[in-house]
């Protein structure tokens, strides 16, 4: 074995730059603007989502939408999921200091992931004809069920939601005062 000793010589302004690094970040402003936008991102989104999923679980109870509308409602949600899951994997990679906000980022992804799954047999839309003429039909499993039924089982799978939601909603109260924690560090 081969051991090379080698000293490094630093400044002391060098060295308190050093000290105040916070996360790979050497300027606060940078991390601030980093955190700020994924944070920012990934909260709209999710505010989004709640947003439609409240409106669509509204209708849905108050039995305002017929079974076409509910399997066009599902369809929907699954694609809204899906993007929300394609960004979301993208962004949480830049989360770098936050490993517990990750976690729950990526725990609410695969329960997301689950609904997809599920409501992609429930609802989708295929090709085919009426009138002679080329257009989506419905389809899916959610067809041959009772209207009953099918509130039900979608009401019990976006369920599985409500821990995440409500978690992730105090994650991100928790990670601002993160930020503002270490930006009150710098000054």
């Amino acid at each position: 074995m081969i051991f090379i000793s080698m000293k490094i010589k630093i400044t002391e302004t060098q060295l308190k730059k050093v000290i105040n690094e916070v996360g790979g970040y050497d300027d606060h402003n940078v991390m601030a603007s980093h955190g700020g936008n994924v944070h920012g991102i990934l909260s709209r989104t999710i505010s989004e989502t709640i947003g439609i999923l409240g409106n669509f679980v509204e209708h849905l109870q108050k039995d305002t939408l017929s079974k076409t509308q509910i399997m066009t409602g599902v369809s929907n949600l699954s694609d809204k999921f899906y993007q929300d899951n394609k960004m979301m994997k993208d962004i949480s990679k830049e989360i770098f200091l936050d490993d517990d906000f990750k976690q729950l980022i990526l725990n609410y992804m695969g329960a997301t992931s689950k609904i997809i799954k599920y409501f992609r047999l429930l609802s989708g839309f295929s090709a085919g004809i009426m009138d002679g003429k080329p257009t989506s039909l419905l389809s899916g499993f959610g067809l041959s069920m009772s209207d009953s039924e099918l509130r039900m089982k979608i009401s019990e799978k976006l369920m599985t939601l409500s821990d995440y939601i409500e978690s992730l909603g105090e994650m991100f109260q928790t990670i601002m005062r993160r930020y503002q924690g270490r930006l009150d560090l710098n000054n």
